[in-house]
């Protein structure tokens, strides 16, 4: 073998050699990595111990209704009440490894008097677990996934599993609640789903330290039509987009993350109107403050449960627009408290908009409805019944008063 081959030989075992160096560099940081993680949880496990939660409730994940509707519960319940995950920790609860997961559906302390489950899969079977010991299990079901979530005629499997979940797993629970009339009915007659209905609330608190000049000072924009929604296709913001153009003596004005003149020209196929504001993501207290601020809120989703942010509205007395889709016609009670345009209808978008600009009279007492029927301070003393009365079908009566 000449030097030329005896060099290509070397060469070539010195490279599978760094090879083998690299991957064992490589798996040496994973399990650094997952080590990490283990020392996290663990961390996060004695901190739930030592919360001593007589509630657990979740999952927590991302942001949106439903953690606003977790976060109420904690504030206004008189019990212990834990939401898991932490988000402080684990700011999206998909980051939480599936062995981790495993462990909390096996953490189960004496105190714990219930778990209340709302979306996730793997927390159901939490719920589960906690029934067999005796831990009263409590699900509520917001809404399941439509076709309109993902935009597409045929919906993702990640969507079909979760709705599989709640149609098959969820109603093993002791108690269902439901948080509006008009999806208790569908889970009734589609699935046989007996629930109880409790609808979603409004923390009032929140809503009236609003301060309309502070959004004015911070975006230079006032007396704009108001649109609160993120890049989704079930927000459909294409069609307040489209409201804008119709209008263009009017200022609109959208707040929500992810959106911005790119993402309606290239998800949505339209363009971004000179009299459109895209203001980007606010805070939950910069949200109330925009609704303070605005002449009226345009509600353009295909679907939802039972929209908060309209009842946030409702309970500022703001002018409403929705869409006619069952969750939005519910909030502002079929018309009383706002109008409805008929979905993908522009022109009778612009018609509702227009009267709702002129209204002083359909806004005037929505307040005193939210006050009546969707206040978290009410909503969370029959929560804490459910949650502590040994009795079920006395906890079930907490309730009645929403029938």
């Amino acid at each position: 073998m000449g030097n030329q081959g005896i060099f290509g030989s070397l060469t070539k075992r010195y490279r599978g050699y760094l090879r083998l160096l690299e991957l064992y560099l490589e798996q040496r940081k994973a399990q650094q990595i997952e080590a990490k993680r283990d020392r996290i949880f663990n961390s996060y496990l004695q901190k739930l111990e030592d919360a001593k939660a007589e509630v657990i409730i979740g999952d927590v994940f991302c942001g949106g209704g439903v953690l606003n509707h977790i976060e109420a519960i904690r504030k206004h319940s008189t019990l212990k009440v834990e939401a898991v995950p932490n988000l402080t920790i684990y700011p999206d609860s998909r980051n939480l490894r599936e062995r981790h997961k495993a462990a909390l559906q096996e953490y189960l302390p004496s105190q714990m008097r219930a778990i209340h489950t709302h979306v996730m899969p793997w927390i159901l079977v939490w719920g589960e677990n906690a029934q067999a010991k005796g831990i009263r299990w409590v699900h509520t079901y917001h809404l399941n996934y439509f076709p309109e979530h993902s935009g597409k005629a045929e919906m993702p499997q990640w969507q079909l599993d979760y709705n599989e979940s709640l149609i098959h797993h969820a109603p093993r629970a002791d108690i269902r609640l439901c948080v509006s009339r008009w999806h208790q009915q569908e889970l009734l007659e589609d699935y046989g789903i007996e629930s109880l209905y409790l609808p979603n609330g409004v923390d009032v608190a929140i809503c009236d330290k609003a301060q309309a000049e502070r959004f004015i000072q911070k975006s230079g924009h006032e007396n704009f039509v108001l649109y609160v929604g993120r890049d989704d296709p079930v927000k459909n913001p294409r069609a307040f987009a489209q409201l804008a153009e119709k209008m263009p003596d009017q200022k609109f004005l959208m707040i929500g993350p992810g959106l911005d003149a790119k993402i309606l020209q290239e998800n949505y196929q339209q363009q971004t109107p000179e009299n459109l504001v895209i203001h980007g993501k606010e805070d939950r207290a910069g949200v109330q403050d925009a609704i303070a601020a605005c002449a009226a809120l345009v509600v353009t989703s295909y679907r939802e449960g039972l929209p908060t942010l309209v009842l946030e509205a409702m309970t500022q007395n703001k002018p409403i627009v929705v869409a006619d889709e069952a969750g939005s016609r519910e909030a502002i009670d079929q018309g009383r408290y706002g109008f409805i345009y008929q979905t993908d209808d522009i022109e009778d978008l612009v018609r509702q908009t227009r009267l709702a600009l002129a209204d002083t009279t359909r806004c005037a007492k929505a307040r005193e409805r939210v006050l009546d029927h969707y206040d978290w301070r009410k909503i969370a003393k029959a929560l804490d019944i459910i949650y502590s009365e040994p009795d079920l079908n006395k906890a079930t009566q907490a309730v009645e008063q929403w029938l």
